[in-house]
């Protein structure tokens, strides 16, 4: 037999059930950036979503940020390395939001209102903004919330 010491070392782990719920919000989000880029695309928008917040954070740095750090330090920063960013944030609020869902409906709705809003500003703060660059955000966040609705109301059933 296995006489071995019994220690608490492993890191915490989210129980099965939260877990269900944060990939429930994955998912959403997932479906969410699929519908915002379909939608970039049937406007036939020269940017999506994604691509569009790296250009708006290239476009709002300061011009004294690239005098005193250099070009080459502004690619870096809105290159693939803030793409990878942003990801991750997205992906952690989507699973943050899933999980809030277990708990009703009103905290997945402030996370969405949450990336509502910062979308919405986003195409705001690109160069030559348009009622049609807020489109994607709008069609991206509603099916995101309607996906986290859904799923929930799937994950409720089972559980």
């Amino acid at each position: 037999m296995d006489d071995a010491p019994v220690t608490d070392d492993a890191p915490p782990r989210l129980p099965p059930g939260r877990l269900l719920w944060a990939c429930a919000g994955i998912a959403a989000a997932a479906l969410g950036a699929g519908l915002s880029e379909l939608a970039a695309g049937a406007l036939t928008l020269h940017v999506g979503p994604v691509s569009g917040v790296r250009e708006v954070v290239g476009a709002v740095l300061p011009s004294e940020f690239v005098v005193h750090n250099g070009i080459d330090l502004v690619a870096i920063v809105t290159g693939p390395p803030l793409v990878v960013l942003l990801a991750l944030v997205l992906v952690t609020l989507a699973a943050v939001a899933g999980v809030a869902a277990s708990g009703g409906w009103r905290r997945p709705a402030v996370v969405t209102a949450v990336v509502l809003g910062l979308g919405v500003l986003s195409a705001f703060l690109r160069p030559d903004p348009s009622l049609v660059d807020v489109a994607p955000v709008v069609a991206g966040t509603a099916g995101f919330g309607l996906g986290l609705a859904l799923l929930a109301v799937l994950l409720a059933r089972l559980g």
